[in-house]
């Protein structure tokens, strides 16, 4: 099985396929450059709130991130990505509110599984 691609590295694959600097992400999403590089360099995850600001910053969907040069050599998404993009949809329906609520029992089931 093929290794997936971080988010850190699909995000900058996004980023520099727009020609965009990080203080241009900076700029328009409101988040530091440096938060940036390290979410670039794999240092940190983003939550979907940041997403949904690099997302502004970038002017894409945040789906546009999450499946950025996966399946290329493919156009039919793979069930994975009908999963993402079907979750995505989902959440932007909720209030940040839910989506909070969803990250945290996320969050909770991920370091269950440590």
């Amino acid at each position: 099985m093929a290794k997936q691609m971080s988010i850190g590295l699909r995000l900058r694959g996004v980023r520099e396929a727009k020609g965009l600097s990080q203080s241009d992400v900076a700029g328009g999403s409101g988040l530091k450059k440096e938060y940036i590089s390290r979410i670039e360099n794999e240092h940190i995850v983003p939550t979907f709130n940041t997403l949904e600001a690099l997302a502004a910053g970038l002017k894409v969907d945040v789906i546009d991130i999450v499946k950025f040069g996966h399946n290329s050599h493919n156009s039919r998404p793979t069930e994975d990505e009908k999963r993402w993009a079907k979750l995505y949809r989902s959440l932007t329906k909720r209030t940040a509110s839910d989506r909070k609520r969803v990250l945290k029992a996320v969050e909770k089931l991920v370091s269950s599984r440590g």
